[in-house]
């Protein structure tokens, strides 16, 4: 019954461009808001927080939501689909019509009248989860356990006062107001469906299996959700008969390398008292909005502490790898041992530490959208080389690229050029991975590890483009010219002082017509082109006259735009490339 009403109670979306005059906010977060009427809804792109339950005008063109292609590229579409928003838009033209009254707004009106910003910040990340660009919080903070935390702490509270089957009741009660205020979160209606099951006969896997059966059914994209999938590894622990706490961690680590690129075995055997946490941070919030005297902040910052300390924990590094193959061997010889758990959670933390799990060197071109980012990797992160830093708002794909591979520090960032597409991550990468060596200079030549690179391009001007550092290397057996954004004066210098060849060039500009000349294709010769471009109805890039000069001598090209990540794996004699979208080759 419960299930079937729970169904009722959650509408079908519809994925057909929306034809909506206006919407109502029902989810709320401090750069972005969902609009819904009807089945339709629209993911709304704020630089202020909209008001939560209030109506807005809708107006502006909407886009289809898509992913840009990527190895580990955080998956866009997929998280809009699982809040029902199939297309997005520009929300500097929606304008609030019409106030709708309901707890959590009054909530929000109640933190945004409260004078201290920090805990302006903390109230709205505690009670309403709407997270800061800038907070720090761990995973947990940040899915809203603190709603679940609290009911774990409401119900140890009542232990002490009331029976089990009243104190049953209460808490049930208690769970269905919080789901219907905060319009049905599925940590919220997993619990309730959990607490309504245990009036029934059935005994606790059937329970499980029925429970998480019915949240698969009623929020489908919540399989691929660390939020269901870590309490569901708890839950289903009635699987093991011996060991269920380190499998379940085992299984757990695993999660966490997968969907978050790091693991933290601090964080995952806390868990059951950060929630416990996460609950308490929930009930003193709900204290400060009657009695703004309390320090909130103080409580906050002790939990915060606690999470930063856990953070040297972390262990960078995604199992998605060539290397997959062989833990998976280690994990099968190892199975009939007394401690074979202990071993494989051992070997776990050796593959992640040692870079075991991506052992081949690559030279790999990012997908940053329109702007450049190049990764030249050694095997086993011996030396690590990053060629431009893509623009700000790439930074997430950077990042993310870096740590799946497991890296946490750079011998040498080059920055080819100041312009924002290039150079726009540059402090950020500083301080997330102390290169040892910064160049933004030209330099004749440049020594970093085994490798030799040589900055081809003498012009010193303040055109940033016709000045960029331009860089050839000979990586693995292939001759590799990286043109940043050099245009056709600088390509015309450069092949009247050296006699180049070159195997794969990663085009200038963009591929724009700025650059990549008749005679400086034909007088290099590539192989393979490698282009990183954004989309081409903002920016035009790749120009077809460019296409078409590839195209003519037969020179295989490959875009970010449509491949995604493209990466060049070194092998004994032979270099694979393989691009996020699925394209293969062999590159002698």
């Amino acid at each position: 019954m419960a299930g079937i009403f729970l169904l009722f109670c959650i509408p079908l979306y519809a994925d057909t461009y929306p034809t909506m005059e206006k919407g109502k906010a029902i989810i709320v977060k401090n750069n972005y808001a969902v609009l819904a009427e009807g089945r339709q809804r629209v993911l709304v792109y704020t630089e202020k927080a909209f008001l939560l339950d209030g109506e807005y005008t809708i107006q502006g063109k909407m886009q289809k939501i898509e992913s840009p292609k990527g190895f580990f590229h955080f998956d866009a579409a997929y998280w809009a689909h699982s809040m029902g928003a199939y297309y997005s838009m520009d929300g500097t033209e929606c304008s609030l019509i019409e106030e709708h009254w309901s707890i959590r707004s009054c909530m929000q009106k109640a933190i945004s009248n409260l004078e201290d910003q920090t805990v302006k910040e903390d109230l709205n990340r505690v009670l309403l989860n709407m997270k800061t660009d800038q907070d720090n919080s761990s995973f947990l903070n940040e899915h809203g356990f603190s709603y679940a935390g609290m009911l774990l702490i409401g119900d140890r509270i009542l232990k002490y006062f009331i029976d089990r089957r009243r104190r049953r009741k209460v808490m049930t009660a208690a769970n269905l107001v919080l789901t219907i205020i905060y319009h049905a979160p599925m940590l919220l209606v997993q619990a309730l469906i959990f607490r309504l099951l245990t009036i029934t006969k059935l005994d606790q896997p059937q329970k499980t299996v029925l429970c998480l059966t019915l949240i698969l059914f009623l929020y489908p994209c919540s399989l691929l959700s660390l939020s269901f999938l870590i309490p569901a590894c708890y839950r289903f622990s009635f699987l093991f008969k011996k060991n269920r706490k380190k499998k379940t961690f085992f299984m757990i680590l695993c999660l966490e390398s997968i969907f978050l690129h790091t693991i933290n075995p601090f964080e995952i055997l806390l868990y059951p008292i950060t929630v416990a946490g996460t609950g308490i941070l929930w009930i003193i919030g709900l204290l400060t909005l009657l009695f703004p005297v309390l320090p909130y902040d103080m409580f906050c910052q002790a939990f915060s502490g606690l999470n930063r300390i856990w953070s040297f924990g972390n262990i960078y590094g995604s199992m998605l790898g060539c290397g997959l193959i062989f833990f998976l061997l280690y994990c099968f010889l190892v199975r009939e041992h007394q401690h074979y758990i202990e071993l494989w959670i051992a070997g776990l933390f050796v593959f992640l530490i040692f870079g075991l799990f991506h052992p081949l060197g690559e030279v790999s071109t990012i997908n940053v959208g329109q702007g450049d980012s190049i990764l030249i990797r050694e095997p086993f992160n011996t030396h690590n080389i990053l060629i431009d830093t893509g623009k700000p708002s790439q930074w997430k794909a950077v990042n993310d690229y870096l740590h799946a591979k497991g890296i946490t520090s750079l011998d040498t960032l080059v920055i080819t050029h100041a312009d924002a597409d290039h150079a726009g991550n540059r402090d950020a990468v500083i301080a997330e991975y102390h290169p040892a060596a910064v160049i933004e200079e030209h330099t004749a030549e440049l020594k970093s590890g085994n490798l030799y690179f040589y900055d081809l391009n003498t012009i010193e001007n303040e055109d940033e483009n016709e000045s960029c550092i331009v860089l050839a290397a000979r990586i693995n057996g292939l001759n590799y010219l990286f043109m940043g954004d050099a245009d056709q004066k600088a390509e015309e210098l450069i092949i009247r002082n050296y006699d180049l060849s070159c195997d794969v060039l990663k085009l200038s500009h963009h591929g724009s017509k700025t650059g990549s000349s008749d005679l400086f294709l034909d007088t290099i010769r590539p192989e393979l082109g490698l282009i990183s471009s954004g989309a081409y109805s903002i920016y035009h890039h790749p120009s077809p006259e460019t296409i078409q000069k590839l195209l003519k001598r037969h020179i295989e090209y490959f875009d970010t735009k449509e491949e995604g990540d493209i990466s060049i794996l070194m092998l004994p004699g032979m270099n694979l490339m393989i691009t996020a979208g699925g394209k293969l080759g062999i590159i002698g």
